[in-house]
């Protein structure tokens, strides 16, 4: 009888055990995805911070509008080197990106990211489009001509780019997957 005893209540602790142990890894893992979400939104708006002075630089509109000269190329790309070099060590995979209405990369802190630009779903031009100066972002497959061809999973940060109230082009910032992979897997709850 003792024995019989014995035997039900260390079934009962194992069980209880069990549970709670159980209990405490639900509440850890979505402690974590939590903590994960958070940190990738705080991220994603830091870079939008960081790079939407870009849409109101005036040899950036110039290079959109077409009105090019020597010094604004210059002037481009010493902007957008500069901007991506205040970025985060953690995103600097990421590429920033003047892509024209026709959806030519003009400009790029990558220089293996050049000529048309895709993206898998058009519909979200449409939201920069219309955006006002605020930013989109979107995910999908980033597609530019390069050596080699760049087919990446990305997230991006796009932000119109308006002069005269009329949509000249966009600056983008292209985050690959893997740069918020490599942040996620630094979380610590």
């Amino acid at each position: 009888l003792l024995a019989l005893m014995l035997a039900f209540m260390s079934f009962f602790l194992i069980r209880q055990i069990r549970n709670i142990l159980w209990k405490r890894t639900e509440l850890f893992t979505v402690q974590l995805i939590e903590k994960v979400a958070y940190d990738i939104d705080m991220l994603i708006g830091t870079l939008d911070r960081a790079t939407s002075h870009l849409a109101y630089d005036s040899s950036i509109m110039n290079l959109l509008e077409g009105k090019t000269a020597k010094s604004d190329i210059h002037q481009v790309d010493k902007a957008l080197n500069q901007t991506f070099q205040s970025l985060p060590e953690a995103v600097k995979p990421a590429a920033i990106l003047v892509i024209s209405k026709n959806m030519e990369i003009l400009a790029s802190t990558n220089p293996d990211l050049r000529g048309k630009y895709r993206i898998l779903g058009v519909e979200w031009i449409t939201k920069v489009m219309a955006s006002k100066n605020e930013s989109v972002k979107i995910t999908g497959y980033s597609i530019a001509q390069g050596t080699p061809l760049s087919n990446s999973w990305v997230i991006n940060v796009a932000r119109g780019v308006f002069v005269d109230g009329v949509y000249v082009g966009m600056i983008m910032l292209d985050i690959p997957t893997q740069a918020l992979e490599a942040i996620s897997n630094q979380i610590d709850i």
